[in-house]
């Protein structure tokens, strides 16, 4: 009995310490990873500070099944905040906000083409805007063969 109640208290802080990695792991230049602000119930957020020359995107490619639908969603804070992909096979899927003072939802939604295994994700602001926030980005569709 003693050891499932030393299992129940380090899946969680396992599945923390993964996420952080993973989190980690797609951090790009000029992206930062925040504690503060961060969407109801989060530990980290992404935060992103657009230049002149540059929108702050964070992308990930991820696999998935061809000819199949999927749904994009994720929580940002900020002026201009983009959320989409691209790759699908078809056309890409977008959505955004020209102004999202407290945290708001935006969601897409996609079909991959018949030969589509993998899309690529993204987050961004837009050219010299102030910094953004994103939190709890998710797709959910079939899961893909992983690899990606």
């Amino acid at each position: 009995m003693q050891q499932d109640v030393g299992v129940l208290i380090l899946r969680p802080q396992q599945k923390k310490v993964k996420d952080h990695s993973e989190l980690v792991k797609n951090i790009r230049r000029g992206d930062t990873v925040v504690t503060s602000p961060v969407y109801s119930g989060s530990t980290y957020a992404l935060a992103g500070t657009p230049t002149d020359s540059d929108y702050a995107q964070c992308s990930q490619v991820v696999s998935v099944q061809p000819s199949s639908s999927y749904s994009l969603s994720g929580w940002v804070e900020g002026d201009y905040v983009y959320l989409g992909e691209t790759g699908a096979g078809t056309s890409d899927a977008d959505d955004w906000t020209p102004s999202a003072p407290s945290w708001t939802e935006l969601s897409s939604s996609f079909t991959t083409g018949s030969a589509t295994t993998s899309v690529t994700i993204y987050v961004n602001g837009w050219y010299a805007q102030p910094e953004f926030y994103a939190d709890d980005l998710s797709l959910t569709g079939p899961a893909g063969s992983g690899g990606c």
